[in-house]
């Protein structure tokens, strides 16, 4: 009867769904799309004025380390000018003033002669088969007795150790009499060098401290012979701490 509409197909309930599920997946994922996109967009603008504020930091950073540099510059020059301004006698007034110091030395005193030696202290016996033997007395060894010893300067030398223990201590060595006789220095010229690590106006507890602390080879020194006297006391009573 109408032989124009024989062909015409008319989608069912099903396939109406599925057409509009599918047309809501599209509009969901454009969504999402559009959303990923504005995200980046805003990541974008961000990232460019965190590289913009970095940028700045830098350039800042660099003007203000070439000021500095220029500072310490023209600070090296006015110390460098201030020193060569000064005499010899004003830049190591404290150093000479320094070298000039006592220390305790372990002098040896001879010990009273005993009754059972001879005049040159020794020990003599006689067998009875004629053979006689000889031996050094007791007497005959000295006994050692800190005094004060003012410290004898040929030179001074500075130095500068890789891992200092006092970094904003000077570190200067001190060349003194190997023996406390100082005939026998000037005879022989027998010198040795130690260290002074620390120079003391007075003998008191802090003294005691840093004397407890201190490492072999390291000398305390003192500004006067009656300070260094109270040390060699406490050293020659206190044993323990020879």
């Amino acid at each position: 009867m109408y032989p124009e509409y024989d062909d015409f197909y008319e989608p069912s309930e099903g396939e109406m769904f599925f057409d509009e599920m599918k047309e809501k997946f599209r509009e969901i994922l454009r969504e999402d799309v559009n959303s990923e996109i504005n995200r980046l967009t805003e990541e974008n603008a961000e990232l460019r004025q965190k590289v913009k504020e970095y940028n700045d930091k830098n350039l800042n950073l660099s003007c203000r380390e070439r000021d500095l540099q220029y500072k310490m510059d023209n600070y090296k020059r006015e110390v460098e000018n201030d020193f060569y301004n000064k005499t010899m006698e004003e830049v190591f007034e404290k150093l000479l003033e320094d070298s000039e110091v006592w220390y305790a030395e372990h002098v040896p005193h001879e010990k009273p002669k005993c009754n059972l030696c001879n005049e040159e202290r020794k020990l003599v016996a006689v067998y009875p088969n004629g053979e006689t033997v000889t031996k050094e007395c007791e007497c005959s060894r000295p006994t050692y007795i800190y005094e004060p010893v003012i410290s004898l300067n040929k030179e001074i030398k500075f130095h500068k150790a890789y891992k200092p223990r006092y970094s904003d201590k000077k570190k200067i060595y001190f060349t003194k009499n190997h023996r406390p006789n100082k005939d026998y220095a000037d005879a022989y010229d027998y010198y040795s060098e130690f260290r002074i690590e620390n120079i003391f106006d007075d003998f008191n507890d802090d003294v005691i401290a840093y004397h407890n602390g201190k490492r072999y080879g390291e000398k305390i020194a003192f500004r006067s012979k009656e300070a260094c006297q109270k040390y060699c006391d406490w050293l020659n009573v206190n044993e323990e701490y020879k």
